[in-house]
Order: structure tokens, then sequence, then C-alpha cells
């Protein structure tokens, strides 16, 4: 059935990802490795459908997979997480890639104590409002965050900050569409 498939998918993501991160660790090379997957992971998002086309092409060998993964996490990929992804190819596991890279990420924020935050903001902030923004979020939630900032126009002003499942809205429109309820 289409849950089982689901549920061994999972299990091969957590078994893969977990073995390489334990590895890793052993290494003493884990964040080094954590790094290399979010961008591993970024860029197979990012270029999904090149990587799909690529994939789907019926010449494609094993050797050209692991160069075209290899090639999304950089031209300063370690030789660990190089080697990593010649097993995963190797096994026959090339589709789980993007999971098992999304997979090890997680597993290593919960074993570091990371909460990901998304701050949006109506412009670019500066370093030093993100850094007063990290240290509330990091103090309220006593945990280390790691912010992805985006930017949204529409705001006009201030920002929201998601973190842990609760949303911060300090924007302008944020404050003007609270106005319009009162008065309306």
């Amino acid at each position: 059935s289409i849950i089982e498939l689901y549920m061994n998918e999972g299990k091969i993501t957590v078994i893969y990802a977990r073995a390489i991160l334990n590895l890793a660790k052993n290494k003493g090379i884990e964040d080094a490795v954590y790094k290399e997957m979010f961008v591993l992971s970024d860029n197979l998002t990012h270029y999904a459908k090149d990587f799909k086309t690529a994939f789907a092409h019926p010449d494609i060998t094993e050797e050209n997979k692991k160069r075209l993964f290899k090639l999304a996490v950089g031209n300063t990929i370690s030789s660990f997480t190089s080697q990593s992804i010649d097993f995963i190819v190797e096994k026959k596991r090339s589709s789980f890639m993007l999971r098992i890279a999304l997979m090890y990420q997680t597993l290593y924020q919960i074993e570091h104590n990371i909460i990901i935050s998304n701050v949006i903001s109506a412009k670019e902030l500066d370093k030093k409002t993100l850094d007063k923004i990290k240290a509330f979020a990091s103090k309220t939630f006593d945990a280390s965050v790691e912010l992805v900032s985006t930017i949204d126009p529409d705001l006009i002003g201030g920002f929201i900050l998601d973190i842990a499942n609760q949303r911060l809205d300090a924007s302008i429109k944020g404050r003007l569409n609270n106005i319009r309820k009162i008065v309306y």
C-alpha cells in the first residue's frame, strides 16, 4: 500500500542519515557535514527540475549521478561527504538523497538543540538587528537559533518572526490589520 511505501522510505531515510551523522560525530566533523548537507539539500531543491531531467536520462551512469550530487555540494566538498554520496548511489538510494540530507539536518538540529526560525521583513535587516532577534529567540526558547531571512515588501516595515510553530508579528502591516479589526 501507499502508506507502507512511505513508511519504508522514511525508515530508509532515517537509517542512512543517522549512520552518516554517527560516523561524522566519531570523526568530529558533524558540523562541517551539516553545512554540506544544507548546501546539498538547498541545491537539490532549487534545481529540482534540472536534477530530475538529468536523472531521468536513460544513459545516466552511477558515476554521473555521483558527480552531479557532488557538484550540488560545491567545490569544497569533504572526502567524508563525497564517500557518503558514493555509498548512497552505490546502494541504489539516489532517489533518497534529498530526504537523507534533510533528515541529517533534522537529526543534527535535535541533538544540538537548534531551532530554525524565519524572519520576514519589508527590507533586508542589518546584522545588528538580526543578532538582537536571534538573541531574543535563543533566550525565549532556551535553544540555539538559526535565522532564515526572507523579504516581503508588503509588510511596509518591521518584521515577522516564525519560530517553533509560533508567530510574532511586529510588522506595520500586522499593526494596521489589528487596528482595522478593532475599528470595523
